[in-house]
């Protein structure tokens, strides 16, 4: 009998090093970058870079002036989206890249929608934390989906279309109830977006004119 329980406890012990081990091996390659992955991109802490890829969200507008603090520091309005890389240009041409970053326009831009390909040029930055105590951990919660990297864009004059979404049967379908649901909520709220827009998130999924 002791000897059984001596077994059980040495195949616990072997069990939890095992863990600890697999648990280190797995770590290490999660926070490895590919072979390809964009995050190699990134030598100065503003690399320039041209990037083609796909736009994975809905563009979101954003008006900082409306912040709590927005009346102490102007900041213009603009826009972020997620963009998954497929290639980057090198000095030797475009090579395979891979990766997803988080894209920024610094003004609003209402002609470009997800599932769109697109080629940019850009500033790619490493995510910074928050300045102040108390602010939302942008740069946490990108890394918790696997997002490194931001891309700062210029302006629409450095963004060129490679390739509109595909606009199916279903696709001009689900746009057009969408228009329609809009134009709804807006006659409804009397044409005021900053109330339509929470019933429009939450109905609708789309998050370009929430504050």
């Amino acid at each position: 009998r002791r000897q059984r329980q001596m077994c059980i406890r040495d195949s616990i012990w072997l069990s939890v090093l095992a863990g600890v081990f697999f648990g280190a091996v797995r770590l290490r390659l999660y926070q490895t970058p590919p072979a390809h992955d964009i995050r190699k991109a990134v030598c100065t802490p503003q690399s320039p870079a041209t990037l083609r890829g796909r736009i994975l969200t809905d563009p979101r507008q954003e008006d900082r002036s409306r912040w709590f603090f927005g009346e102490y520091q102007w900041t213009p309005p603009g826009t972020s989206f997620l963009l998954k890389v497929e290639s980057a240009l090198t000095e030797s041409g475009w090579q395979p890249a891979s990766g997803t970053v988080y894209a920024t326009i610094s003004r609003p831009v209402r002609t470009l929608s997800a599932g769109e390909r697109i080629e940019c040029h850009c500033r790619l930055r490493t995510l910074r934390p928050p300045d102040n105590p108390g602010m939302f951990n942008t740069k946490q919660y990108l890394e918790d989906r696997g997002i490194y990297l931001s891309a700062s864009i210029p302006g629409m004059e450095a963004v060129h279309c490679l390739e509109s979404p595909k606009a199916g049967l279903g696709f001009r379908l689900q746009s057009r109830l969408r228009g329609w649901a809009r134009e709804a909520l807006d006659a409804f709220n009397g044409g005021q977006k900053d109330v339509s827009a929470l019933p429009e998130t939450l109905l609708l999924g789309s998050r370009s004119s929430l504050d």
